[in-house]
């Protein structure tokens, strides 16, 4: 029935096609439409009784009847393509899914072709016209087909053609036609290149030769790119180098671009040399003879590759930094190395616009580079001549620059390259013309330096300090230049001439200070008669000779502290003031003998011998340092009222008297109040009296700045107000004492009854071998003075009665024995008030500490942490109260905290200040401890805020908690049943050494058995308490080393026991409670050590002997050990080593690189450094303190910064000699740098930081553990720009904004003003290039400077000032409260000003208001400097400067509708593009053009980079002002310039002594590095924070294993292949391991891929020729060649992941 039905309906529909089709063309079109319509009505079927096949395939049947058919053949064959290409473009299926279809559509095609081609009568217009329309169906079929097959997945759909060969393929026999080459990936960029399913590209072919031939060549080749384009849109994303808005990109910091341009350069380098001809290939075969097609869909292909040049064209138009040059170098020789090899790739009419953008993109960055040199001069010719740098040293200036040019010379051919292609370079008259502009340009920077310097010379008040002064930096300039490429540059004749200008300078100070001494000594005639024979010259004589004496006194008094930087001018110096003084003093001495009256006595007029003449010449020019470590006072001090020689020895006689007298064993100045040097000190720490006569301090905050961001001002104060008493110099003490002077305390007392013994050399830094047999706190006392003149340090060398510890406020006893420690601890613990008692202890690798403070201790803040605050989004009237903040970020209560609420509208019996208990807390909520339900209904707003709680501890007796100790502070939870063996093998040691007199001989087992036995008696005798099980073997290693105090661990319990000092003082922190118990058993050597190792040698290591044996302190003598950084973690490591012995033999050598100078604010943690040596070099300083250390270090100090850049300087050989690498750097990048190296050349690597009291420590290990770049912190979470800019809710946010402000008004618009009037032309070209709404607005912002914000006079910075804080804190909020008004509501209808955003207001400017008056001043005064305008002295002065300001007229603000204000979060500028923007730049350059007329001949401007460390600056005063006044807008709390100053400026918190403690820690893992042999359980990484204190030590993690086959690599190993291997030899070498290599590189440069044909032809050469393809030459310092392989298994060909194979070929 169904089958008779389905007949019916056919018949039925082809009578209707009969009836209403009044030919057979139109009958067959109503077929066609129900075909379309309904699948049962197929043409098979309807067309079964008429003449039109129903496949093509039917058309031979029906020749035929086609052959009676009466109409004419052309029509015919046209009805018949009909019907056939009808059915395939109806079809929703794919033609290209069958082979037959594709074939028969194909030929249908070239039929309809054909058969138009014949159709050229006019009669045949309309058959034409019909043809045509048909041809337009199939064209849109086809490019519809094209798109598909361009989707088309792996292995779907066969071929129909075969595209011809174009005889260049030599791989066509493989099979390889259809296929384009893979490119494998390449170093970390995850780029494949894609791959068309076999015969795709015959058919992408075969259709475009059909459009080509129906005039549809262009659609087709735009189809293709435009399909292809999403594949090579998608390659270039995947190369890590998104487009990004400029803004964004120039508001990156220096490390993210920094990073974006390295990444850059490799993604240009894999787009245009892999990616691009791939694609070119590809189009060449899909349009093979049919040019120009091919180039047209190749261009279109390939127009997002030219996205990666807006990024260099972004970059080239930024500020002229000079730290950006070496990465534009890299980006500039990047695009100079593509353009030949693109020159024939993108050499046709369609691609020649990306080559020209790749040659624009050059030419940008070459002039970036050039106004960098610009910018560099401008930097020297505005660096100030304010300040002296102490000596005359060298100036920083002077190390900046020409380190600076030293590196950039490195790329030399580049930068010639780059500067001969700009003639706009100052002349210059000494050189000829036909010199390389490159030296031009470095001759006259030379040129602008010298210039600089002596204008800083003549700020010196001494004229011989200024030759000094420029002696100094003329030779450093000479040698740098003549030790780096700078010399060739500049020529032999520069060199010869710097060296004599140097040489007239020396003379000049010998003129200035020695002629008129050696003139006194001129007696050869007096009144015609031989001098020496004259009776009035006779008598005369002594005269002179006093004048002489006068004379040179002077000298050694003010130049002492002179200094000549270079040991061979210094030297030079000496030996030419010694030749013209010393024969004239030895020839006068000789004639006043000789003489009459006058010679009779002549010993009695010589003060000095000329011995000690030559002596003290000798001395000059050295600083002031004199001979035996750390000994640097100097005698200009002694005139300020600080300790001399003399005062000092004084000092010393003084406490051996009062020793002898045995009255009072404390200096007096310790005991007095009122005192003389405690005035001083008072004043020294800027404390003056207030009304009551009590001290307040002043604390000085550029040196205790990172102390400050710690501990905070009362903290520091109540430091400052302490007195503090260390009993015991061995290392323990020393360390404690270091740490204390340098936190600043107010006075500290050392008491030690012994002297210094040989074994102290290894844990005391104080100490020298002339100083055994010494007091050790007499030792000591000078040179801990020198850390800190605020500091009172005195000294006790008796007996200590505990009625004397009342002075004190905190007493620390180091080795004591327990009945004196009760004692004492009674004493302290019932005195009113309390004294706080500590008592630690190191011995060997054990160490302990005990606090007592007392009954009742309040802590006024356990962590030290800022108090947690929310945002409140909801509360519920309730019981309990359920709390909701909003989900900006998670909330950091815990159960229990007390909060405070405040702002809350509403419910605003919350407002209070009652703190209230919370419970449930939540990431986002919390719950109230109080009934709500009567209060208020809760509007809006609200911030709730922690309230931290005074904590007061009750503290046991010393005596009491040694019977019930309490928990204890375990560190190492490995060894959680440690501490009870500690506490009693200290108790047991302190019996052995009352019983016998001495400690447990090292090694001796009878002494170690009979400790043992002690241990075992006293806990028996503890009843319930005693441990069930006692440890002998740990007990016995506690005896061996138990005399021993080891330096690593001195500064461990240095640092914490310093720390808990600060606590007893200030009640900042959580203090010990109370015992704690620390060792590092896992330090000693792993293989055993017998009795003989432990034997003393007579040397200053038989301390350290005495623990871990002879062997391992040989291995330490000769270790080689490399240090990256010489600031606080630096010092301490310098100090460490040094004691340790480590690098102190002849094989040994210890390595130090530091590139930065010392500052003041250094002085507070790097210990090593003095006031005087500010504005030296950290690691220089650093290396000289170390040695007097010990005098055996064997160091070398660098002032090379560790960095890719020099490389040359650190190279293969340097990095193979090393033993240990140890960081002591402040910043990530640096760290995965050296991690880098380290893993390459396998080095161990000893990692560590500190933030503020918490400090961390990382072994990276070769083969055994993770290496650092493992694992990373998450990036810290950054406000979205639109809260910054426009609704910001904490300080945090207003003080962001303000530093952008500050930078964009100082630093970046001058800049770009200085950049376009350098190179205008290049200036306008690059802003057209970027046309962006970021060139549209830094356009804006120069035209305003230079035109309607132009400053003349101070008047007009006055105006701009005030009219800046108008615009900033009125008319911005009157605009954004207009947009948005304060009910405004958002598109889902919720209040626009809901939590976070707070509602604004604005402020009405009073010059009453002296935080308005300040913003105006510090901007105004700013700004002048900008535009190089003088200060006037009024500027400075509140009042008139309110009266200036009052005359400014400020017009009415209006606020303007449509304005786009971004409320988006996650936009990423503030700036909107505009359809008009390019037309805005062209206007907005022709005003600058115009303007720039009007502007004074050589007009530039001065931009200022931010300073936060120098307060009279005013940086710090604006950026607080606007960030003030912007929180005042939005009624958050304001802050204070220092709080300003630790946000704005990024301060890192930095104290000592969680310093002292993580070098410590790292020293400890140093023995076993150095040792060998250790196995992973035996390392050691911590985390620890000395203010909770918490301590947390682990096992490093192992690395991440690999397994392939039978074999296994970790990201430790390296394949190396020695040998000088060919291509071939090299792919059968991994084939050996069943490895197939496709893909080879080095660097960025690609070197083989098995897909490329003309690779083949490289089997044969070497494998480090293959590098000239790629234009990179090895460096002569290198050996070996790196190389990535991407490599696929043989059976499988899944990609297998190798390591780097480096390949030895010297």
């Amino acid at each position: 029935m169904e089958e008779n039905g389905e007949e019916k309906l056919i018949a039925a529909v082809r009578h209707i096609a009969k009836s209403l089709g009044r030919t057979d063309t139109m009958a067959d079109d109503i077929l066609q439409v129900f075909s379309a319509f309904d699948g049962r009505f197929s043409l098979d079927k309807l067309a079964s009784d008429r003449s039109v096949p129903a496949h093509p395939a039917a058309a031979p049947a029906a020749a035929g009847r086609e052959a009676d058919d009466p109409r004419p053949p052309l029509e015919r064959t046209i009805r018949t393509l009909d019907r056939q290409i009808s059915r395939f473009v109806a079809s929703e299926l794919l033609i290209w899914s069958d082979a037959a279809d594709a074939a028969a559509f194909l030929e249908a095609v070239d039929d309809l072709l054909a058969t138009i081609h014949d159709l050229d009568a006019p009669a045949d217009k309309p058959l034409l016209d019909r043809a045509k329309d048909l041809l337009q169906r199939c064209i849109l079929r086809l490019e519809e087909e094209l798109r598909a097959i361009l989707r088309r997945p792996v292995g779907c759909g066969p071929a129909v053609g075969t595209p011809p060969s174009d005889g260049s393929d030599s791989d066509a026999a493989e099979g390889s036609e259809d296929r384009v080459p893979v490119a494998a990936p390449v170093d970390d960029y995850n780029l494949v290149i894609d791959a068309l399913p076999s015969g795709s590209v015959a058919d992408l072919h075969a259709i475009a030769r059909r459009m080509v031939a129906a005039g549809f060549g262009r659609e087709c080749a735009e189809a293709y790119g435009v399909s292809r384009r999403g594949f090579v849109d998608a390659s270039v994303a995947r190369l890590g180098i998104r487009p990004r808005p400029a803004e964004e990109v120039q508001a990156s910091t220096w490390i993210d671009l920094e990073d974006k341009m390295a990444r850059w350069v490799k993604a240009v380098n894999m787009a245009f040399l892999i990616l691009v001809p791939s694609e070119r290939r590809l189009c060449d075969r899909v349009f093979a003879s049919l040019p120009p097609f091919a180039d047209i869909a190749f261009g279109a292909a390939c127009r997002p590759a030219a996205g990666l040049l807006s990024f260099a064209y972004v970059v080239a138009a930024g500020p002229r930094d000079p730290v950006r040059l070496f990465r534009l170098i890299d980006m500039y020789e990047a695009l100079r190395d593509l353009l030949p090899e693109l020159e024939h790739l993108l050499s046709e009419q369609y691609s020649a616009a990306l080559r020209a953008d790749v040659a624009a993109g050059r030419r940008a960055l070459g002039a970036a580079i050039r106004g960098i040199f610009v910018e560099l001069e401008n930097l020297i010719q505005r660096d100030p001549a304010k300040a002296t740098v102490p000596g005359g040293g060298l100036h920083p200036i002077t190390r900046y620059v020409m380190n600076y040019l030293q590196a950039a010379c490195a790329s030399r051919r580049t930068l010639e390259e780059v500067m001969e292609e700009d003639a706009a370079i100052p002349p210059d008259p000494h050189r000829p013309s036909s010199s390389p502009s490159l030296s031009l340009q470095v001759a006259w920077l030379m040129d602008v330096l010298h210039s600089n310097l002596e204008n800083k010379s003549k700020i010196y008040p001494e004229p011989p300090l200024s030759y000094i002064f420029l002696m100094n930096n003329g030779r450093y300039i000479t040698q740098k230049a003549r030790d780096s490429e700078l010399g060739a540059l500049l020529g032999e004749d520069w060199i010869r001439q710097q060296m004599a200008m140097v040489r007239r300078w020396g003379n000049a100070y010998q003129r200035a200070t020695w002629t008129k001494v050696v003139a006194v000594l001129r007696m050869d005639v007096i009144g015609g008669a031989v001098a020496s024979a004259s009776p009035a010259a006779g008598k005369a004589m002594p005269e002179r000779l006093r004048v002489f004496n006068t004379y040179l006194e002077d000298i050694w008094k003010v130049q002492g502290g002179w200094v000549v930087t270079d040991e061979q001018l210094r030297t030079e110096l000496k030996l030419a003031v010694g030749a013209l003084v010393l024969p004239a003093y030895r020839n006068f001495v000789a004639r006043l003998r000789l003489a009459g009256e006058g010679g009779k006595q002549a010993e009695r007029y010589l003060k000095y011998t000329i011995e000690e003449v030559e002596a003290r010449i000798n001395q000059l020019f050295d600083g002031g340092r004199r001979s035996g470590p750390l000994y640097m006072i100097s005698r200009k001090r002694a005139v300020e009222g600080q300790i001399d020689d003399d005062q000092a020895a004084a000092a010393a006689d003084d406490t051996l008297l009062k020793k002898t007298r045995g009255d009072c064993l404390i200096s007096s100045a310790a005991l007095e109040g009122t005192s003389a040097m405690e005035e001083d000190n008072n004043q020294a720490n800027g404390m003056e009296d207030d009304e009551g006569g009590r001290k307040q301090a002043d604390i000085d905050e550029d040196l205790h700045s990172r102390q400050l961001a710690v501990y905070g001002r009362e903290t520091m104060r109540r430091l400052f107000a302490s007195n503090v008493l260390v009993s015991g110099l061995q290392g323990l003490g020393a360390e404690i004492a270091k740490n204390l002077v340098l936190a600043g305390v107010k006075s500290i007392t050392l008491h030690d009854e012994g002297n210094v013994e040989l074994w102290d050399l290894s844990s005391n830094f104080f100490f020298s071998k002339e100083d055994i047999g010494k007091n050790r706190a007499l030792a000591c006392v000078l040179k801990l003075q020198e850390l800190n003149n605020a500091v009172l340090v005195s000294t006790s060398t008796g007996t200590l009665a505990k009625e004397q510890l009342s002075n004190f406020q905190t007493v620390v006893f180091t080795d004591v024995s327990l009945e004196k420690a009760i004692e004492y601890d009674d004493y302290c613990h019932h005195h009113q008030p309390p004294i706080c008692f500590i008592k630690s202890e190191v011995r060997g690798l054990f160490g302990s500490v005990f606090c007592d403070f007392g009954p009742e201790f309040s802590v006024y803040d356990v962590d030290g942490e800022e108090p947690h605050t929310g945002i409140i989004a909801s509360i519920c009237n309730d019981n309990p109260a359920m709390i909701s903040c909003v989900e900006d970020e998670r909330l950091q209560f815990q159960d229990r905290d007390l909060v405070v609420f405040s702002e809350v509208e509403g419910m605003t019996e919350l407002n209070d200040g009652k703190p209230r208990k919370i419970k449930n807390a939540r990431p986002f909520s919390f719950t109230l401890e109080e009934d709500t339900t009567q209060f208020g209904v809760y509007k809006k707003g609200g911030i709730v805020t922690q309230v931290k709680e005074p904590k007061v501890l009750q503290f046991k007796l010393l005596r009491d908690a040694l019977r019930d100790p309490g928990d204890f502070l375990l560190s190492d939870f490995s060894k959680f049943d440690r501490p009870p063996l500690l506490h009693l093998a200290f108790q047991a040691l302190d019996k052995f050494r009352h019983d016998m007199g001495r400690f447990p001989g090292a090694g001796s087992e009878d002494d170690a058995q009979r400790f043992i036995d002690f241990a075992v008696n006293i806990n028996e005798s503890l009843g319930d308490g005693k441990l069930d099980e006692i440890n002998k073997k740990i007990l016995q290693h506690f005896a061996y080393g138990s005399q021993a105090v080891l330096n690593p661990m001195a500064a461990i319990f240095g640092g914490i026991v310093g720390q808990e000092v600060v606590k007893a003082c200030s009640g900042k922190f959580h203090p010990l409670f109370q015992f704690f118990y620390f060792d590092s058993l896992e330090s000693l050597p792993a293989e055993a050590l017998e009795a003989s190792d432990f034997k003393p040698l007579n040397c200053r290591y038989d301390a350290q002997i005495s623990v871990f044996g002879s062997k391992l302190q040989k291995k330490l003598e000769d270790a080689k050990v490399f240090i990256v950084g010489s600031g606080a973690l630096g010092c301490e490591f310098l100090k460490n080593l040094a004691l340790m012995g480590v690098c102190c033999s002849p094989k040994g050598k210890l390595t130090i690189t530091d590139d930065d100078v010392i500052e003041k604010s250094n002085l507070s943690r790097q210990f090593l450094f003095r006031d005087w040596n500010i504005g030296q070099a950290k690691s220089t300083v650093a290396a000289a303190a170390a040695a007097s250390i010990n005098p055996d270090l064997h160091i070398e100090a660098l002032q090379n910064r560790a960095s890719p850049e020099t490389e040359n300087v650190f190279d293969d050989g340097f990095w193979e000699s090393l033993d240990a690498v140890i960081n002591a750097l402040d910043n990530v990048t640096a760290r995965m740098y050296m991690d880098g190296r380290c893993l390459y050349f396998q080095k161990p690597l000893l990692e560590s930081g500190t933030l503020g009291a918490k400090c961390n420590t990382q072994m990276v290990i070769p083969h055994l553990t993770e290496n650092y770049g493992a694992s990373r912190d998450p990036p810290e979470k950054q406000a979205p720009m639109c809260t910054v800019h426009s609704f910001p809710h904490n300080i945090d946010h207003c003080l962001t904004w303000a530093r952008s402000e500050f930078e964009g008004l100082l630093e970046k618009t001058p800049n770009e003003v200085n950049t376009f009037l350098t190179n205008p032309n290049a200036y306008a070209a690059s802003m057209r290039n970027a046309g962006d709404a970021q060139a549209r607005n830094l356009l804006e912002h120069v035209l305003e400077c230079l035109d309607t914000d132009r400053c003349e006079t101070f008047q007009d910075c006055v105006c701009w000032a005030r009219l800046k804080f108008e615009d900033y804190f009125s008319n911005r909020v009157k605009q954004l409260t207009f947009t948005f008004p304060e009910d405004a509501a958002t598109s889902t209808g919720a209040p626009f000003w809901s939590a976070p955003k707070r509602f604004p207001r604005p402020l009405q400017f009073s010059s009453s208001d002296p935080s308005h008056v300040h913003f105006v001043m510090s901007a105004s005064i700013l700004r002048s400097e900008t535009f190089g305008i003088v200060v006037p002295d009024w500027a400075k002065n509140p009042k008139k400067l309110a009266d200036a300001v009052d005359k400014v007229l400020v017009p009415d603000f209006q606020p303007k509708t449509g304005v786009q204000i971004v409320t988006d979060e996650k936009a990423t500028s503030l700036s909107t593009a505009s359809i008009d923007d390019a037309a805005v730049i062209n206007d907005l350059i022709a005003k600058l053009e115009k303007c720039a007329k009007k502007l004074p001949p050589g007009f530039r401007m001065n931009p200022i980079q931010f300073e936060k460390d120098d307060d009279a600056n005013y940086h710090m005063d604006l950026i607080a002002g606007l960030a003030n006044m912007r929180a005042r807008n939005y009624g958050i709390q304001e802050v204070d310039k220092l709080k300003a100053k630790f946000i704005a400026g990024r301060i890192i918190p930095a104290i000592a002594t969680s310093t002292a403690m993580a070098t410590g820690l790292v020293c400890l893992e140093l023995y076993k590095v150095l040792a060998g042999g250790h196995k992973l359980e035996d390392y050691r990484n911590t985390f620890a924070s000395l203010a909770l204190p918490l301590f947390s030590i682990a096992e490093p993690v192992p690395p991440k294993m690999i397994k392939y086959r039978d074999m296994s690599w970790t990201v430790w190993d390296r394949w190396i292949i020695h040998g000088n291997l060919t291509l071939r030899e090299l792919l059968r070498w991994l084939k050996d391991k069943g490895l197939s290599a496709y893909s080879i590189s080095s660097g960025t440069s690609l070197l083989y891929n098995s897909m490329f044909p003309r690779h083949r032809d490289r089997m044969d050469r070497k494998v480090v020729d293959l590098m000239e393809f790629a234009r990179v030459e090895v460096p002569p310092y290198r050996r070996h060649l790196d190389i990535v392989v991407a490599c696929e298994d043989d059976e499988d060909g899944e990609d297998v992941d190798i390591p780097l194979i480096s390949i030895y070929f010297r």
